[in-house]
């Protein structure tokens, strides 16, 4: 059942959780895997913290041996992620010319943190997953990653009823495996998944965030 009061990444609460820079490097996902032989599997060129990529990893010991996590996205710049936002925006402005300027912005939000916020992504602590098995086939999750509520009727949100038993059952799959290892969903997108960035540690009440914007990374 999707909770009744969802708290969003630009929500004061969140906003205000105190941070500790740890200092923990980027590091190139399936490089990490592959010198740790994990059969975890990810995108091409996709950062994570290494700490998040060490949670990726044991997640999979959580799986059924037919089935793998694939991480389509982490890090992103806070450049790009305010342009996702906007555009994001604009399309949801486009179709709702009657609603208020703070309606917009709270949809829009509902998929991307805004700017001026400490994004998730932009602290290379969250990631985009979902599941395949050994065949290389997609599992149903119900909507694709990047989906927005408004248009799937609400099917983004992760405990959403209005999808099917088999999807339901994947999502579960995926729950159980990513909350094993620490890591926190955001209720509005199933697929997105972090740790050590201020929703998380508001969720799990942590005294303090350790990653914040990081903007490069050494290769």
């Amino acid at each position: 059942m999707v909770p009744e009061k969802i708290l969003y990444i630009a929500d004061e609460v969140i906003q205000s959780v105190p941070m500790r820079e740890n200092g923990e490097k980027l590091v190139n996902l399936f490089e990490y895997a592959a010198s740790r032989k994990s059969s975890l599997r990810s995108a091409d060129g996709v950062m994570v913290r290494e700490g998040i990529a060490d949670k990726l990893i044991q997640a999979e010991q959580f799986l059924p041996d037919e089935v793998d996590l694939f991480v389509f996205e982490g890090h992103r710049s806070s450049e790009k992620q305010n342009k996702l936002w906007q555009k994001h925006r604009d399309e949801i402005a486009k179709r709702h010319n009657d609603w208020l300027e703070s309606e917009i912005d709270a949809e829009a939000t509902k998929l991307y943190s805004p700017p001026g916020s400490v994004m998730s992504h932009a602290t290379g602590s969250a990631v985009d997953v979902t599941l395949l098995d050994k065949f290389e086939n997609w599992l149903d999750m119900g909507t694709d990653i990047n989906a927005d509520a408004e248009s799937t009727e609400g099917r983004t949100y992760t405990l959403a009823e209005n999808i099917n038993e088999d999807q339901k059952r994947n999502r579960g799959m995926l729950i159980d495996a990513l909350n094993s290892v620490g890591l926190v969903n955001y209720p509005t997108e199933w697929w997105h998944w972090s740790y050590g960035d201020q929703y998380a540690t508001f969720m799990l009440k942590q005294p303090f965030a350790i990653y914040s914007i990081i903007e490069s990374y050494e290769k």
